[in-house]
């Protein structure tokens, strides 16, 4: 074993949804395995009514075998899920994401994605949402 990482809940295991009788809608932070052994991560935001109320576990984990996970854990969400991200032009990390407690919350651990490739290597890196969704009488 080379990483490992601790979560909340089993979404997804061995390619099939796990039940989940927690229908609560909150921010949530999550890690999906595809079949090809990449890795993803998943950030809802929530809690801010006309922006983004959040999502249940359940849909959750719908959400991340849709996305192609066979293996996926949900982690500490609420206020904890912030996603940091050095923009292309930008030499410092900013928060990409809108968190619910309206900016970056003090937490004893964090999950880091660094390339080692050669700076000539990567010509181009964007960090781009997998779908926009505006719902009726929201704001864009």
């Amino acid at each position: 074993m080379q990483e490992a990482i601790a979560g909340i809940h089993i979404l997804v295991e061995n390619g099939n949804v796990a039940s989940t009788d927690q229908k609560d809608i909150h921010p949530r932070t999550a890690v999906g395995i595809k079949q090809d052994r990449s890795v993803f991560f998943l950030i809802i935001d929530g809690r801010q009514p006309g922006y983004s109320e959040g999502i249940s576990l359940g849909d959750l984990a719908i959400l991340m075998k849709e996305m192609g996970a066979v293996n996926a854990l949900n982690l500490d969400g609420g206020g904890s899920s912030t996603f940091a991200a050095r923009q292309p032009g930008d030499s410092q990390l900013s928060v990409v994401n809108r968190p619910s407690d309206g900016g970056e919350r003090s937490v004893a651990n964090s999950l880091l994605v660094i390339s080692t490739a050669p700076q000539q290597g990567l010509a181009k890196l964007a960090v781009n949402p997998h779908q926009t969704l505006i719902l009726k009488g929201g704001a864009n």
